[in-house]
């Protein structure tokens, strides 16, 4: 099912996306022809993509399930209340948490995380980890990165249980 969906928003609706990218059910895309995605990433259950004002995912980046990018926004001090669009890129083999909502305008840096609920306003350094509302820096993630998320889950029978402290 994902080469299906692949397929229809490459065909059908015109966006960049790479092999192989794994796509799950539910997912919300506003102008799919504004969106990239590059290779080896993973877009989670019921993640809405807002590319109305263009969004670039790049390769092996992992967006958990109900995670919500913004490229739009009304101006709440137009009298108008017209929308507002900005851009907003992922760098490679970054990871969006569960629920995490990204605004519109951000740059997420290569190798970073956003943990998950976070809402994150302004850019991301690479490899920096942001959790909070609004987003902080918490921790700072090792610039080594050998995965694709597309792949799935790796067994962990032949590893060693490990701490993430």
């Amino acid at each position: 099912t994902h080469g299906m969906r692949r397929a229809i928003l490459r065909r059908v609706f015109g966006a960049q996306i790479g092999h192989p990218v794994a796509l799950y059910s539910g997912i919300e895309i506003r102008k799919p022809s504004g969106l990239t995605i590059g290779s080896g990433s993973a877009i989670g259950h019921r993640v809405t993509l807002d590319a109305r004002g263009t969004l670039v995912i790049g390769s092996h980046v992992n967006i958990s399930s109900e995670a919500m990018i913004w490229t739009a926004q009304h101006d709440y001090r137009d009298p108008e209340f017209d929308a507002v669009y900005k851009p907003v890129e992922i760098g490679d083999y970054a990871w969006l948490g569960p629920r995490c909502i990204i605004l519109p305008g951000v740059k997420i840096g290569r190798g970073a995380v956003v943990a998950a609920g976070a809402v994150v306003p302004k850019d991301v350094p690479p490899c920096a980890v942001v959790a909070g509302v609004p987003a902080r820096v918490v921790a700072q993630r090792p610039d080594a990165f050998r995965y694709r998320p597309s792949d799935g889950a790796k067994p962990f029978a032949n590893r060693a249980a490990e701490s993430l402290d």
